[in-house]
């Protein structure tokens, strides 16, 4: 878990701040520290990325951040009350998930973040891998406390996806036909470009947390791309034809995810379906659900306001809800 020293940290900031050169004399004076402990706080900015010249009689000049999902990065484009306002970072993680869920059961505060900048083990749904390279992509992790029925948990798929679609927009051309597929992926032009991963634990009555898993391929290129995946998937740079910033990213997603995950505690569902219904990539499509009591098929005309999927059959226009399930789509006849 990487941590930056807040002296280290203040010296970021003045660097940001002012624009141009810092001597080291000042830094000195104004911190009360040494040159060898600038020097030595210096060099630990730099091996996290960040460009810092420095030239004789001039002092220190910080040229480029490091495009990596820092917590200080984050926490500077955040707007949130709770969610991100706690972040550990991870260089390499297994999975994000299982971090988060951990930091969880030790009583974790809500909104709290787990970022990694690669995942050895990153998993989708029914253990699917999720391609994780580093210097690439969002993989983050939060927990949440919603004080709802347990029933009602897997809505919080949703209410992500549709935040995800609002963080993408501001990433991609107008032309760029972004959709929800239920339940938990989300797509740019056809291309699978985030997806979503809820895990939770809960009695009867109550939920003791629930941790949303968002993996979101930002600067992958075409050639990146693994050949099971390459021609199912696709990312942020590959449809806009520019690098993400990754951190800005970051808060961007839990700045709509906030105020959206909060109305849906307080009011359910039924305020985001419009936008579901607008973003949704089956509506009108025949689709196959894989669940765990065998196959259902039939047209995905709609969703419930608990967060199912409306599956009518073409031959008798009988109509079912699936709640979960993994979707396969075909183009109706």
């Amino acid at each position: 878990m990487k941590k930056l020293h807040a002296t280290s940290q203040t010296i970021l900031s003045v660097l940001r701040q002012s624009g141009g050169d810092i001597s080291g004399e000042d830094l000195c004076r104004d911190l009360k520290i040494s040159r060898a402990a600038v020097w030595k706080h210096i060099q630990s900015l730099r091996e996290l990325g960040y460009a810092i010249g420095s030239a004789t009689h001039r002092g220190y000049r910080l040229t480029a951040a490091p495009n990596l999902p820092l917590p200080w990065e984050i926490e500077g484009h955040l707007e949130t009350a709770r969610l991100g306002r706690e972040i550990e970072y991870c260089a390499v993680a297994e999975s994000t998930n299982p971090l988060a869920i951990e930091a969880a059961k030790n009583q974790a505060a809500e909104g709290f973040c787990v970022v990694a900048d690669q995942q050895k083990q990153g998993r989708g749904r029914l253990r699917r891998p999720w391609f994780s390279p580093p210097s690439r992509n969002l993989y983050l992790s939060v927990v949440l406390r919603p004080p709802i029925a347990p029933l009602a948990l897997p809505q919080i798929s949703l209410i992500a996806a549709l935040a995800l679609t609002r963080a993408c927009k501001d990433w991609l051309p107008e032309s760029a036909d972004i959709r929800v597929k239920w339940p938990n992926d989300v797509f740019v032009n056809q291309g699978k470009v985030a997806g979503i991963l809820c895990e939770s634990a809960s009695e009867t009555d109550r939920v003791h947390y629930a941790v949303v898993g968002i993996g979101v391929n930002l600067n992958l290129k075409r050639e990146d791309l693994p050949g099971e995946i390459a021609d199912t998937a696709t990312s942020l740079q590959i449809v806009g034809g520019s690098e993400v910033d990754r951190p800005r990213f970051a808060a961007n997603l839990l700045n709509h995810l906030e105020p959206m995950y909060f109305a849906w505690c307080r009011d359910g569902l039924a305020d985001f379906l419009p936008e579901l219904e607008e973003m949704s990539l089956m509506r009108d499509r025949q689709v196959d659900v894989e669940t765990v009591s065998g196959r259902r098929s039939g047209i995905a005309v709609g969703i419930t306001e608990d967060g199912g999927l409306r599956l009518r059959n073409p031959q008798n226009d009988h109509e079912e809800v699936v709640y979960c399930g993994d979707i396969s789509l075909t183009p109706v006849d």
